[in-house]
């Protein structure tokens, strides 16, 4: 199901978790999911005359919907351009760039790129506060990125390696999406049977206070070979 999630850019390795409700709006909902990142290195093999050349890594969140591709995408997310400057990211070649960004059908609205080098931690919120849905992007405990939108009610997490055109994609390595918590409205029971993967892998998730809070250590996105990016 990750797969087809986004039907615009070419993407393969992926994976969701949810929807762990069949109501529109989601309830129970996530009312807040926390994760972290090691920054892993940027791609290689990949063409270096296509200068329009981008990928993207992210996690993010999405209300219930009958159309996940027309539905609104708090989406936090790592980018890498083959033309960094071009791309408005202020960042050598071998380092990325990051946002908090929101997705909607009419297009992707997101703040100023900050730049970020290999190797580096980054530690990535979401949460419902009231009448907004707030996205943070964090290293070493200082908020670097933040973004706030009308609010809506969370019932998918996932995340994608993805990229804008093939064959020209190249080589990304593996990298894990690590101490993920997620605390939802009401309990959620079983959320292990809710996750789906391509090319991914993941520990098995520990409820806690009843299925209200669930952790996982990690989630891993496997490496992505050139010829291997699709629709």
């Amino acid at each position: 199901m990750c797969t087809e999630l986004d039907a615009e850019y070419f993407f393969l390795n992926c994976l969701i978790t949810g929807p762990w409700s069949s109501s529109i709006p989601s309830s129970p909902y996530l009312e807040n999911v926390t994760y972290s990142l090691t920054v892993p290195s940027t791609l290689t093999d990949y063409d270096t005359t296509d200068t329009s050349l981008w990928v993207a890594i992210w996690m993010g969140v999405q209300p219930n919907s009958d159309d996940y591709n027309s539905a609104a995408l708090v989406q936090p997310i790592l980018n890498w351009c083959n033309d960094q400057e071009d791309c408005g990211c202020p960042a050598a070649a071998d380092e990325w760039c990051f946002t908090t960004t929101m997705y909607y059908e009419s297009g992707q609205e997101g703040s100023a790129y900050v730049a970020v080098a290999t190797g580096s931690i980054l530690d990535f919120a979401i949460y419902v506060s009231g009448d907004s849905i707030v996205q943070t992007v964090s290293q070493d405990g200082e908020i670097l990125s933040q973004r706030s939108d009308d609010v809506f009610y969370p019932g998918v997490f996932y995340g994608a390696n993805e990229c804008s055109s093939t064959p020209a994609c190249g080589t990304l390595p593996s990298y894990t999406w690590s101490n993920i918590t997620m605390t939802f409205s009401e309990a959620v029971t079983d959320l292990g049977t809710y996750i789906e993967g391509l090319n991914s892998t993941w520990t098995t998730p520990v409820s806690t206070q009843d299925g209200k809070v669930w952790t996982w250590d990690g989630i891993t996105i496997e490496a992505q070979a050139t010829g291997t990016w699709t629709s």
